[in-house]
């Protein structure tokens, strides 16, 4: 059974990996300046402390 949570854990992607993807996505679609810190932090499911 822990072989299995491992797996699904390290397939995941982590905080980081979110923050780069959501804000990569929202600066392409929207411009840099239409985008605030706060927004990426929500789309990207993490505390403000990970960014």
């Amino acid at each position: 059974m822990l072989e299995n949570l491992a797996v699904v854990s390290a397939s995941a992607p982590g905080p980081e990996e979110r923050l780069l993807e959501v804000a990569s996505r929202l600066f392409y679609a929207e411009g840099i300046h239409a985008v605030g810190v706060d927004r990426v932090i929500a789309d990207a499911s993490v505390a403000k402390a990970t960014l």
